[in-house]
């Protein structure tokens, strides 16, 4: 098997990376300095002169080189010439989403059945894309991710990931909310049920990857805390009782057809 990845530098795509190669995949990263994202043709080019089996696609807008309205052409455009190209030559196409399709104002967890309904931002152009996807290859497969952990993160990785994560602070306190529900995974658990849902005789569309059950943010960053012994201070908040204009939510992500192992089977709480 072929494939091609954008994004193969980021966390996800060399965790992918490493699992396809390891598994026997022909794995091609594509490279934007050599096949521009804005340049419908040479993406044609590229994609039917290798032609891959699949064409993973990771990538987001986070190094931008200056192109005007580089976030809508790295979320919405590059997607969609890829997929007309994937289309036409009957290659598989994966759109990696973002739980962050669904606006703030509605509270989960999401279903298939939910509405995405974000308005601006990433996840208003991620939302736009999985629509165009779908209408240009019904046979796409969407898959909406949350909050990705790294396990062979440092600890000091760590402890930045989970600071950034944390609602509000207290001097060298991480105040972690008791009524935020985070949808989150493992990347590696990411990548091997990924790659299990495209070689498995799957149904075009959305599926929705979390491996958050019932933890809230304070028991996720506890638990992390504990396992990887980043020594952090971590204080258990009702967010909406103690951080002013900020609303607590649940951003995860239901799916029964996705069998994701639970956070537990990694973590100590």
């Amino acid at each position: 098997m072929k494939a091609i990845i954008t994004g193969a530098n980021g966390k996800i795509g060399q965790y992918l990376t490493r699992h396809l190669t390891d598994s026997g995949w022909q794995c091609l990263s594509w490279d934007r300095a050599i096949v521009a994202v804005n340049d419908e043709q040479a993406i044609y080019q590229f994609i039917e002169r290798t032609q891959p089996d699949v064409v993973f696609h990771l990538a987001s807008f986070s190094d931008p080189i200056g192109l005007k309205n580089e976030s809508w052409i790295v979320n919405y455009d590059w997607p969609t010439t890829i997929a007309k190209c994937c289309q036409k030559i009957g290659t598989q196409l994966v759109y990696i989403s973002s739980a962050q399709v669904f606006n703030h104002s509605s509270l989960g967890p999401y279903t298939l059945n939910s509405v995405a309904n974000a308005t601006s931002g990433t996840g208003y152009e991620k939302r736009m894309a999985e629509k165009s996807l779908l209408d240009i290859n019904p046979n796409s497969l969407i898959i909406r991710l949350g909050w990705q952990i790294d396990p062979n993160a440092t600890k000091q990785e760590m402890a930045n990931w989970l600071m950034s994560f944390s609602r509000c602070q207290d001097g060298n306190k991480l105040l972690m909310a008791e009524n935020d529900f985070p949808s989150c995974g493992f990347i590696d658990d990411t990548c091997k049920t990924l790659t299990a849902l495209v070689l498995s005789e799957h149904q075009g569309g959305i599926y929705h990857f979390d491996s958050n059950r019932i933890w809230n943010c304070w028991q996720i960053a506890t638990a992390l805390n504990h396992t990887y012994s980043l020594n952090l201070t971590i204080e258990k908040i009702d967010v909406e009782r103690q951080c002013e204009d900020i609303k607590p939510h649940d951003s995860r992500l239901i799916d029964t057809r996705v069998n994701l192992p639970p956070l537990s089977e990694h973590l100590l709480f």
